[in-house]
């Protein structure tokens, strides 16, 4: 439930702020994997990953990568059959998961949502 889910996601941004690398390094911003250690990076540093694939559009992404490098491997489209998630957020809890991942949001190209969105949402 959504009060269940904000106390949780508190509790680990907290916990994260003194040890990053916590469950595994499940909650690394994927940005540390792909361009490397957040307190080195620079932009003229050369990414570990030089294709980047993308969970909205990965069936995609992952095709052309694999003609491109004429790989013979196909993605096929996965429907998941589960209940889609209408978990809703607080707004504090959400600013607060977009501030740690801010490097994500600015590296990937996502767009955080604007005050006006965070006063709607949860």
């Amino acid at each position: 439930d959504s009060a269940e889910f904000a106390e949780h996601a508190r509790e680990h941004l907290v916990a994260l702020q003194s040890n990053p690398y916590m469950g595994g390094c499940h909650f690394l911003p994927q940005a540390e994997y792909v361009l490397g250690n957040r307190s080195v990076q620079s932009s003229t540093k050369r990414p570990f990953c030089q294709h980047v694939l993308k969970m909205e559009s990965l069936t995609h992404d992952f095709n052309a990568l694999m003609k491109r490098f004429s790989v013979p491997l196909r993605l096929k489209k996965h429907s998941n059959t589960q209940k889609k998630c209408d978990l809703a957020i607080p707004a504090d809890v959400r600013k607060s998961i977009e501030d740690y991942y801010t490097v994500d949001y600015s590296a990937f190209g996502y767009q955080r949502h604007t005050a006006q969105q965070l006063v709607g949402s949860g």
